[in-house]
């Protein structure tokens, strides 16, 4: 900002505003007129009069003034004489740095008059005034600050060299609060100084950086060079033009300081204006202005010129909204503006500012444009070029629906774009999600299933359609997700969406598009369609070869004969599954109207055709050949030939039976995520699974149109746990095609979990499936069914226990952790085969300790146990051992002590988190155990930042509740622990929610009882700072937390008086008194005298908080404790100053 010729930097501006700002002035504002006080120097000049004492000329004022001290002179006095010799008066000087502080005055000052004090009586203001050696902290003030004394002490002033010495040492007081003022918030300007001056090298000496960024010093463009060393930024001022210092000073802050009021009146006359004046001056205002959404409503009400549209656009405030950027409320407010202003009355303006732009428009503004379009009054001039503006992928629902409106109303002319519109509805969104911890890539489609209907049947209504456009995009949308597909991600594609739904009451988002997508492939013309079989005839993108073939089939101008000999051409197998839908339907028109030999070669190329794979067992390519067969015989019934072949394979396979749908793949659907059907049913499963085992194998699915895999795996495991002859004959089959990396183990595996087995089925069956690579593969199933079967079975003997401890031992070197770093440790345990391990190997030793009746822990699991805490690195088994410390102390307290309780010490944090997290999931607090564990509690809470929000919520749950239960004395034993240090706002909170829940379940009795007994003297201590600072944010806690406790009010004013002035009342404070709290005839009294404490400091320090809103909720306060009869004559008072009541 430029003000009378003075740049001042943004940062120092951003200062004034804000209230941040402290002004250092020096001789130089006391040396005009009528002030006429002399400098430092001329001061020294004085006293070698007055003293007859000669100025040597190596020495400086100080050191001369200390040396003429030391003879005998009472320089000190004498120099107060002379600045008091004079009715001295303030200068214009003293008046303007005075009257540039609307708020708070913070000035230090090193001059020995008290000239600014002065001023300020003229000026009718007060201030705080603090005069060496007694100063306030340099981080928190508000006065006049006489760094060096002033004339009312003689002898506190700081004169000569011995003085600056003392003060300015490290430890001295003016270095002691000038470090506190320069690491604070505060930017410093110094006003009056030279280079030449002696205070600034000792002021350089007090700066911690020399960065230069909070401070700076007015100076002419000669002297600039010699600041930036001492770590002060310039600000050039004219030489010697001292009174432009001030009246820019001026000026900068009655611009930056304005009321609201002010500003009003002010962008009254701005926007009364022709912005073509512009200076630094207005471009601030303009800038202030547009800050501030009340203001910059205020503005675009008035402002309605293209003038002004240029200097705003020129300016930059309209960047946001022409980018590719979320528009916030100033941006929403500014696109509001251009669609009132611009963009319909000066289109050629706002179709060059996007020219400008390139074009690059927000989704905001584009929607804005789109109502704008639709609206009845606008030109269809004005729609062409406006429309085009518009990437109509960015339009929701509603805005293509009268988009196509408007297009239609103005057909055929606007045909074209509706085809675009209309083609960019059918998007889809690519979402990643997480199933069965593989990376997938998730389609979601623009609209949903209605709104895509409802869209189609309006656009159908077009006059001309752009078919073969809108196909065209669908298709390279399909070949985007190819790109994916081909850097190894898992697409979700339309392997499973038919073109020949099942009639069905609902059909699914992925069936509505497919229909959607069929029926723009027979609404193309013939030269069309035969471009589209021949483009995608030869693709390897599965829904593109099912549209080529799905449109052959309705290509006329080809025989069946051709068509055949076109599949072959194109390599595609007869018997391709997944194509099968599109072929069996091909096939059933071409096959009855071929000649007889044709068929012939046909039904034996069928019967010839190779397996696709070698994952197919001759069983399972068999049935697929059956299956062609029955679906050509219900068109053409009386082919023997057809007759004969099926019995041939019946003779080979005479199990097989037809499928009511032969041409699915998939059984009916429905449109929820799981319930999609699987290829066969239970029955099916079980009776024909030597046929089905190769489908099985292979077998996916999307969990729409087809049941997910991880379905096919369940109900295995379902069958599996209630048919053990079917998981042997499953088991047999698996090992001998030797399939032992297929995820069909999963199934049978997670089988033995719900399965009613006797021991020695259990022993056998667990054996058979108990082998490598299996118990390497699925470590993690198998580590979960041992646990579950020793944490549910009723009665384990030790050959059962020995048999499971045999099995944890040999899976333990296979083991592995969770690798997924974003769960707490607990969780993270539950999910890994090493913290299900350690869960079973607990259990087993429960079991052990319950079936000896005596409490002991073998040697074996002593081993065992110990192997697993000293792996190095990290290990999930941790967590749940030293969990279990109550446990282990129970039954061997010298072992649980060296080796559990010993971690809870470690100065690892990790070690510290993973144990606690353990600790309060599975541990209890007995009190034998709880006498032993009170000191770990301890020192877990002085370190409780290190944990996790919800780790410390129970941990220090647990630790009041000990407080409650155990603690003869918690000021002494409890309460310094977790006041040890300063205390994030988040466990304040817990600390005292949860202080607050446990007095909740007192009764009266009980409450009086806990607050005589500590909770009154912890009060007091909190008020008085003790044992470490209150934070403003506690002092609000402890407001609310006063309510607990209405019986004691005198008590509560005691400790309410102690709180500072400068206290603040937060938002969620005053939530708490005017919405959460039920006053009652008990709380009213105390409810009262709370609010009257609240209001004083919304007065005094808070007063942005009263709103609209907030004035009403302190009324109804106000009138709800006026109910019970409670004197509110000072809540009255506070209520009216404020203007809530009358």
């Amino acid at each position: 900002m430029i003000i009378k010729n003075i740049e001042y930097p943004e940062l120092l501006v951003e200062a004034i505003k804000n209230d941040k700002l402290v002004i250092f002035c020096g001789a130089g504002i006391s040396m005009s007129e009528p002030t006429n006080l002399p400098s430092f120097n001329e001061l020294s000049d004085k006293i070698a009069e007055l003293t007859n004492q000669e100025k040597r000329n190596d020495e400086s004022d100080e050191q001369y003034l200390g040396r003429v001290g030391n003879l005998g002179h009472d320089v000190h006095s004498k120099v107060c004489d002379i600045l008091n010799a004079t009715q001295t008066q303030p200068n214009t000087n003293h008046e303007t740095l005075i009257d540039f502080f609307k708020k708070d005055i913070r000035i230090v000052t090193t001059n020995y008059d008290i000239m600014l004090e002065s001023a300020l009586e003229k000026k009718g203001r007060k201030a705080n005034i603090y005069s060496y050696p007694a100063f306030p902290y340099g981080d928190k003030f508000n006065g006049i600050v006489h760094l060096h004394g002033d004339v009312n002490n003689p002898t506190d002033i700081v004169l000569t060299d011995s003085d600056f010495g003392k003060s300015y040492m490290y430890h001295g007081n003016i270095t002691m609060f000038l470090r506190g003022l320069f690491e604070s918030e505060y930017t410093v300007l110094f006003i009056g100084y030279s280079y030449s001056d002696i205070v600034m090298k000792y002021f350089t000496r007090s700066l911690p950086d020399l960065s230069g960024k909070k401070r700076y010093i007015f100076t002419s463009s000669d002297q600039a060079s010699n600041y930036k060393p001492l770590g002060l930024t310039p600000i050039i001022h004219e030489k010697n033009n001292y009174k432009q210092i001030y009246e820019s000073l001026l000026r900068v802050s009655n611009l930056v300081t304005r009321d609201d009021n002010s500003w009003s009146l002010r962008i009254k006359d701005i926007s009364e204006e022709v912005p073509n004046k512009i200076n630094d001056e207005f471009d601030f205002e303009i800038k202030e202005i547009l800050n501030n959404i009340h203001y910059s409503n205020q503005f675009f009400a008035k402002v309605k010129s293209r003038e002004w549209a240029e200097y705003l656009f020129n300016k930059g405030y309209f960047d946001e909204v022409f980018s590719n950027n979320k528009v916030d409320d100033f941006g929403i407010q500014r696109i509001e503006w251009l669609a009132r202003e611009i963009i319909v009355d000066k289109t050629d303006l706002f179709l060059k500012f996007c020219y400008d732009k390139d074009f690059m428009l927000s989704n905001q503004l584009q929607i804005e444009i789109a109502t704008i379009i639709c609206n009845k009054n606008t030109k269809i001039e004005k729609i062409e070029k406006l429309i085009n503006l518009i990437d109509f992928n960015n339009l929701d629902f509603i805005s293509v629906d009268r988009l196509l409106d408007v297009c239609y109303l103005n057909t055929p002319k606007l045909d074209f774009v509706a085809s675009e519109i209309y083609s960019k509805s059918l998007s889809f969104v690519l979402n990643k999600k997480f199933i069965m911890s593989v990376d997938k890539i998730d389609i979601d489609f623009k609209f949903g299933k209605y709104e895509n209907e409802y869209l189609w049947e309006k656009y159908k209504s077009f006059e001309k359609k752009y078919y073969i456009n809108i196909l065209n995009n669908i298709s390279n949308q399909i070949y985007k997700l190819q790109r994916y597909k081909i850097m190894g991600f898992n697409i979700e594609e339309f392997d499973f969406a038919s073109f020949y739904p099942i009639s069905e009451e609902y059909l699914s988002n992925h069936e509505e598009f497919t229909i959607i997508f069929k029926e723009l492939l027979l609404g193309m013309d013939n030269k069309n369609k035969e471009y589209w079989y021949q483009t995608y005839i030869s693709s390897d993108i599965s829904i593109l070869l099912r549209s080529a073939l799905f449109i052959l089939r309705q290509i006329s101008n080809l025989t069946g004969k051709e068509k055949l000999d076109l599949l072959q051409s194109n390599n595609i197998k007869i018997l391709d599954l997944s194509l099968r839908e599109e072929l069996f339907w091909l096939y059933a028109d071409i096959f009855p109207k071929l000649e007889d030999d044709d068929k012939k070669i046909f039904l034996n190329e069928i019967m010839n055709e190779e397996k696709l794979s070698n994952n197919f067992t001759d069983e399972s390519y068999f049935y697929q050949k059956y299956n062609l067969l029955i679906w050509l015989q219900r068109f053409d019934k009386s082919n023997h030939d057809i007759i004969n072949k099926i019995n041939s394979i019946k003779e080979r396979y005479d199990y097989f039976k037809p499928r009511e749908n032969p041409e699915k793949s998939i059984g009916p659907t429905t449109v929820r995520l799981g319930d999609a059907q699987l290829p066969y049913t239970e029955i099916e499963i079980v009776n024909n699974l030597e046929g089905i085992i190769d489908e099985l194998l292979s077998y996916e699915g999307d969990g729409f149109e087809r049941a997910e895999r991880i379905t096919l795996i369940r109900k295995l495991e379902k069958i599996c746990s209630e048919n053990e002859n079917f998981r042997q004959k499953l088991i047999e089959l698996l090992i001998k095609e030797n399939k032992l990396d297929t995820d069909l183990w999963r199934g049978i595996i997670m089988s033995l979990e719900k399965s009613n087995l006797s021991e020695q089925k259990l022993i056998y069956t667990f054996n058979r499936v108990f082998f490598n690579p299996i118990f390497d593969i699925y470590n993690l199933e198998i580590s979960r069914v041992i646990f579950s079967i020793v944490n549910t079975r009723k009665n384990i003997s030790d050959k059962l226990v020995n048999f499971f401890y045999k099995k944890i031992n040999l899976l333990w070197k296979y083991s592995s952790n969770t690798e997924e770093k974003s769960l707490d440790y607990m969780t993270r345990a539950l999910n890994s085969s090493k913290g299900n391990l350690v869960l079973s190997l607990i259990k087993l030793i429960e079991i052990s300790v319950k079936n000896s009746g005596e409490k002991y822990l073998d040697d074996r699991f002593k081993d065992f146990l110990e192997q697993m805490l000293n792996e190095e690195g990290y290990n999930d088994s941790l967590v749940v051992i030293l969990g279990n410390a109550s446990f282990f102390y129970s039954i061997d307290s010298d072992w649980c002590e060296k080796f559990t309780l010993d971690k809870f010490k470690s100065n690892d944090d990790e070690i510290l988190k993973m144990a606690w997290s353990g600790f309060v999931h599975q541990s209890y607090l007995y009190t034998e155990f709880a006498l032993v564990f009170e000191p770990i509690y301890h020192e877990a809470i002085k370190n409780i930042d290190i944990f996790d929000k919800n780790l410390r919520k129970i941990i220090l749950k647990g630790y009041i509740s000990l407080i409650f239960k155990f603690s003869e004395n918690p000021l002494r034993d409890y309460i310094p622990n977790i006041f040890s240090s300063d205390m994030a706002e988040e466990t304040l909170e817990l600390y005292y929610f949860e202080l607050s829940k446990g007095i909740d379940q007192l009764d009266k009795a009980g409450r009086k009882e806990i607050f005589d007994k500590w909770i009154k003297e912890f009060l007091d201590r909190r008020a008085e700072n003790y044992p470490i600072k209150t934070s403003n944010h506690e002092k609000n806690l402890i407001i609310k937390f006063l309510v607990k406790f209405p019986y004691f009010t005198s008590n509560l004013e005691e400790i309410l008086k102690k709180f500072d002035k400068e206290f603040t009342i937060e938002q969620s404070t005053l939530y708490f008194f005017t919405q959460a709290i039920e006053i009652t005839k008990d709380n009213a009294e105390l409810i009262n005298k709370l609010m009257v404490f609240v209001t004083n400091q919304m007065i005094n320090n808070t007063q942005e908080l009263i709103t609209y809103n907030i004035k009403e909720d302190l009324k109804s306060v106000y009138y709800k404790i006026l109910k019970y009869e409670v004197d509110v004559c000072n809540l009255e008072e506070n209520l009216r100053f404020m203007n809530i009541i009358q």
